[in-house]
């Protein structure tokens, strides 16, 4: 076979065909710089695949209608002459509209010899257009983030954990079950969670300790601020997050139980990550993951070239990606107050890297139910209200509405209050 591609600035419109048919030769069609980038793109991925399809580029002014009939004239020309019996399909997924126009003058003219094909990456159907035929593709159109990544110009240069990878984090049994642990402390409190964490924090960074012990001073301390601490502590050592807790004064001392849950207990962010990524490498549906690929704190350069020099490239991190076939899911993880410029950074990052096919996602626990500006009373300040109690709500009130202007799905503290309701709002992403 031999399919013909229409060049489209979404790269996937032009991948997914040869990805799901596996045909002998690409022959891409448009500007010469733009299809000749995609042919070395193209073929790195069916490198990687195993897939021994050949590229070709075939260079087009995408303003001049009858050069392009002519191109692809010739082109099926030259397939039919050099074997008449193989197939020469039209894919219609990319192009724009003067180049489907060229398609359609060249198929009406050579019928008997051309097919034309479409891959819905929504519904995952290859759809036979000449024939009017809808069939399922013989196999799904899958891929991992990194190879999304580099179609689109950028590479992942690092992660902490990654689906079927060694990684710095493990999913093991053990630590699934102290996730579910902690995370059951944080969210009665995700504040006090966030400040407890923060004070451990300052102490292990003037330690002289060993690693997994830490002695805390609390002498500077409010004393709301030392009861909540000694509080946490108390929850921590129930659950078996830590050992060995000693109480005296304004001192607390205690063991870590390993180093995973050290790392959750000093620094706020990571627990929700985790929580996250772990409830999406779960979801099944009909005994397969419907996440193909699950990564947490991918970064990502975004021009997918090292540069020799430290500090020059420009990368940045996402909390967590999950993969649905050909579809990106790009997900930040807020376990406290954020600014507006956050929904702009996770904006911009899905765009430059997902295209038309990705999904954004904010998972936070500032958010709740009762912030949706949908809520007919929530723009009116309450009889009893202080001012700065409303102001504070109006805040969240409007980075709840901006999330929606830029649509970003929110997924607010209720929808992740436990791994049921998590499970069931991440399977939903994409429905």
């Amino acid at each position: 076979m031999v399919l013909v591609e229409l060049y489209d600035s979404e790269p996937i419109e032009n991948l997914v065909g040869f990805i799901v048919t596996e045909p002998r030769k690409v022959v891409f069609l448009g500007e010469k710089k733009k299809t000749e980038r995609f042919e070395k793109i193209f073929s790195g991925v069916a490198k990687n695949r195993n897939i021994k399809t050949t590229f070709e580029s075939r260079p087009v002014n995408r303003n001049f209608l009858q050069g392009m009939v002519d191109v692809l004239e010739d082109l099926v020309r030259s397939v039919n002459e050099e074997n008449p019996k193989e197939e020469i399909v039209f894919d219609l997924c990319g192009g724009d509209d003067l180049m489907l126009v060229a398609a359609g003058i060249v198929y009406k003219a050579h019928s008997e010899i051309i097919q034309l094909q479409r891959y819905n990456v929504y519904t995952n159907k290859l759809i036979d257009c000449d024939e009017n035929i809808i069939s399922e593709s013989q196999s799904k159109a899958e891929m991992s983030f990194e190879e999304y990544t580099r179609i689109h110009g950028g590479c992942v240069i690092a992660s902490e954990y990654k689906s079927g990878r060694k990684s710095r984090w493990e999913i093991t049994p053990e630590l699934k079950k102290d996730v579910t642990e902690m995370w059951a402390i944080c969210a009665q409190d995700y504040r006090k969670w966030n400040k407890n964490t923060g004070i451990t924090a300052k102490a292990a960074s003037d330690r002289n300790s060993s690693p997994l012990n830490i002695e805390v001073n609390l002498i500077n301390e409010p004393s709301k601020t030392k009861e909540d601490y000694k509080s946490f502590t108390r929850m921590l050592l129930k659950a078996g997050m830590i050992n060995n807790l000693k109480q005296k004064g304004n001192f607390c001392s205690f063991n870590f139980k390993n180093r995973s849950v050290q790392q959750c207990l000093l620094k706020s962010g990571v627990l929700l990550e985790l929580y996250i990524t772990i409830i999406a490498e779960s979801i099944e549906e009909n005994g397969q993951k419907i996440y193909n690929d699950v990564m947490m704190g991918a970064q990502i350069d975004w021009d997918g070239i090292k540069s020799p020099m430290s500090g020059i490239d420009v990368a940045n991190e996402i909390d967590v990606v999950l993969m649905r076939g050909l579809r990106p899911i790009f997900i930040s993880c807020k376990n406290g107050s954020f600014l507006p410029e956050e929904l702009y950074k996770l904006s911009a990052v899905a765009k430059h890297f997902g295209g038309e096919y990705a999904k954004k996602v904010l998972v936070t626990n500032y958010l709740s139910a009762n912030d949706n500006p949908a809520r007919k009373d929530n723009c009116l300040q309450n009889k009893d209200e202080p001012n700065d109690k409303y102001m504070k709500r109006l805040k969240r009130q409007l980075l709840w509405n901006r999330a929606q202007e830029m649509d970003i799905k929110i997924l607010c503290r209720e929808a992740i209050k436990d791994e049921a309701s998590a499970a069931e709002a991440l399977k939903n992403l994409y429905k």
